[in-house]
């Protein structure tokens, strides 16, 4: 109270209890100068604040002047030497042409890396896998005849030597009238799928001996019968659970698949095909068999070593230039590219003939002979011939085996002998029907062939940063130097307009 007092003209005596201002607890003077005190520095702080804002903004001086300032202070390389109007007039000019210069061929380098950077480069990495175990693939096995001679007349093998024979396809439509398969067969599918099973090979007949892994013995129980690009077929260790495919622990002949395989040479008839012997496709499981286009053959009277390995392919998807897909198939539950191309091939002839050929795959009815070859085998051969278009990309993941074949002289002459004494076969019958065949993994591993990208984000980052590192000292607070200096400039500039 002695404050308040100093300023009153008849000040009281101290010992004088009569108050000027009845005091309560609500009232505290003092505190009320003390928030007086508060505002006024704050008012004071907020007053600074702004002068430093309009310091910033409404700078009188020119550009020349403050872009000599920001190249003394800036960490751009070189541009001091630029703006100090201290130096001579040759050295500032030379220093200007090396800035100019080295920040010329940064943003060319700058600019040529995001090109490359969009151009999405890939690269592919190798890696060779050793593993415990490997799950055996699916083995595929056709013979190379279509149709067992016994099942037909004398007109219908006459009518398939027409068809089939040295002279090509040398048939007109009285032809199909004379063969017992006629059009009115083709009118129920389910009759007409029975009777070419039926007229097929049956691989009781063809399988005489069957071992997996030396030790345990296989059945014609053990193949899935099916139909193919190449007709009727059996397939070896593809199982309903597609988890539980059989599997080998060692490499070599004794850890794999050994069939003794009849030909039944004498029950030949001319179709498709002009060998003897069978058709084999190793593939993964759940894979659409396309045995006629990709598998390989085995000839009776040798005994074949089939050494396989296995490669693993990743692909890169979208934007990527393989653009790989994860996609299904209408008729296969793994994505190829081969199966792509014969769903697409089977699309194009089925729509244009209104019916397919029998060894496909659909819902549409089966062809009758006679559409069969004019329609169907013409279409085909359109398909190969032109550049029809069909949307199969990479896929994604695959797997493949690589064969490697070898095959012996079999059986030798003891051995033929033997057989031909004891089971009364003569040695020729032997060797035109007969053969031997082992199915197993060179080695215990598989090759992985991977799509990285090449050159990614982090990679164009740390390549510019690079750049701007060698021709200028740049970093990315310098950048963010030049993004201040130029928004003061552009806002000083518009406020100054705008008075």
């Amino acid at each position: 109270m002695d404050v308040w007092r100093e300023n009153v003209s008849n000040a009281m005596p101290l010992e004088d209890k009569r108050p000027i201002v009845t005091p309560t607890q609500d009232y505290p003077v003092r505190t009320t100068f003390i928030d007086m005190g508060r505002s006024d520095v704050k008012e004071k702080r907020r007053c600074r604040f702004s002068e430093g804002l309009q310091g910033d903004f409404n700078d009188d001086r020119t550009f020349a002047d403050r872009f000599r300032e920001f190249g003394r202070n800036t960490t751009f390389h070189g541009l001091g030497y630029v703006t100090n109007n201290k130096y001579n007039y040759m050295r500032r000019l030379g220093w200007s042409a090396v800035v100019l210069t080295v920040s010329g061929v940064l943003i060319s380098q700058i600019v040529t890396l995001i090109l490359h950077f969009y151009t999405y480069p890939m690269t592919s990495t190798i890696s060779i896998n050793y593993v415990e175990t490997m799950t055996f693939p699916a083995v595929t096995l056709c013979n190379f005849n279509q149709f067992k001679k016994s099942k037909f007349n004398q007109m219908d093998l006459d009518f398939m030597k027409k068809l089939y024979g040295p002279l090509g396809r040398d048939v007109d439509s009285n032809d199909f009238d004379s063969i017992s398969i006629n059009e009115s067969a083709f009118e129920d599918d389910d009759d007409v799928i029975t009777w070419l099973l039926s007229a097929s090979h049956t691989l009781e007949d063809m399988l005489i001996d069957c071992k997996w892994r030396s030790s345990h013995n296989c059945t014609a129980k053990n193949f899935t019968r099916r139909f193919t690009d190449h007709g009727v077929c059996f397939t070896f260790n593809e199982p309903a659970n597609k988890a539980e495919p059989l599997s080998v622990r060692n490499a070599g002949s004794r850890d794999g698949l050994y069939m003794r395989l009849y030909a039944e040479h004498d029950e030949y008839t001319f179709g498709e095909s002009t060998a003897a012997g069978f058709r084999v496709l190793l593939h993964p499981q759940g894979v659409l068999p396309l045995v006629q286009e990709l598998g390989f053959s085995l000839s009776p009277g040798f005994e074949s070593s089939v050494a396989v390995r296995q490669n693993k392919i990743k692909t890169l998807k979208e934007p990527f230039k393989s653009n790989c897909t994860e996609s299904r198939l209408g008729h296969s539950e793994v994505y190829t590219v081969p199966t792509c191309r014969f769903e697409c091939k089977v699309k194009f002839a089925v729509e244009r003939c209104g019916c397919r050929d029998y060894r496909w795959p659909g819902n549409e009815p089966i062809c009758d002979p006679e559409k069969q070859i004019r329609c169907i085998y013409p279409k085909e051969e359109e398909f190969q011939n032109t550049d029809v278009e069909c949307d199969c990309p990479d896929s994604c993941s695959l797997t493949t085996y690589e064969s490697r074949i070898s095959m012996g002289y079999w059986p030798a002459d003891h051995i033929s002998n033997f057989h031909s004494t004891r089971e009364n076969i003569s040695v020729s019958n032997i060797r035109k029907n007969y053969l031997d065949v082992y199915i197993f993994f060179e080695e215990l591993m598989y090759i992985q062939i991977e799509q990285t990208e090449a050159f990614s984000s982090s990679s164009l980052q740390s390549n510019i940063g690079g750049y701007m590192g060698l021709f200028c000292g740049m970093s990315i607070i310098t950048v963010i130097e030049w993004l201040d200096f130029l928004s003061v400039t552009l806002i000083r500039k518009f406020r100054h307009k705008k008075d």
